[in-house]
């Protein structure tokens, strides 16, 4: 597997979605208002958590918001969950929607830090308060310089 833009014939994309075939799991990413969402089918076990990892690293260079939708995953062993511990970046709002394979590692590690919720809409919703913040933050550092 090889990230964007580069092509590799177990990809499929057009100017909305990208299919990325992990040796097991499936990812799909679509472009969802100012972000992308990235839905996540199959097994992500030892043997595809590195290439799972790669595309995940991919799509977060991008700097737009990153909803992840692990909702679908039928397992998620402990190495596919430490790439999505690796996932958030300072400033790029991130969001996780949860299955039941990420609710099964969550009961055994329970401090992860992960922004977990239950459904694609919360998902938006999280992602959209937190750039709305970000904005906010943005322009009142703004205003503090200017009027000095």
């Amino acid at each position: 597997m090889t990230a964007l833009p580069e092509m590799d014939p177990t990809q499929r994309c057009n100017h909305r979605r990208c299919v990325v075939d992990c040796a097991g799991a499936q990812l799909t990413a679509d472009q969802c208002g100012p972000g992308i969402v990235l839905r996540m089918e199959g097994e992500i076990d030892a043997a595809n958590s590195k290439l799972v990892a790669q595309a995940i690293a991919h799509f977060a260079q991008l700097k737009v918001p990153l909803i992840l939708d692990v909702s679908h995953l039928e397992f998620l062993g402990v190495s596919g969950f430490r790439a999505l511990l690796a996932t958030g970046r300072p400033g790029q709002p991130f969001c996780v929607v949860a299955g039941s394979a990420l609710r099964q590692l969550m009961r055994v590690f329970t401090d992860t830090g992960l922004p977990v919720v239950n459904s694609l809409p919360e998902a938006v919703q999280h992602v959209e308060e937190l750039l709305t913040g970000n904005d906010f933050h943005r322009r009142a550092r703004k205003w503090a310089v200017t009027s000095r």
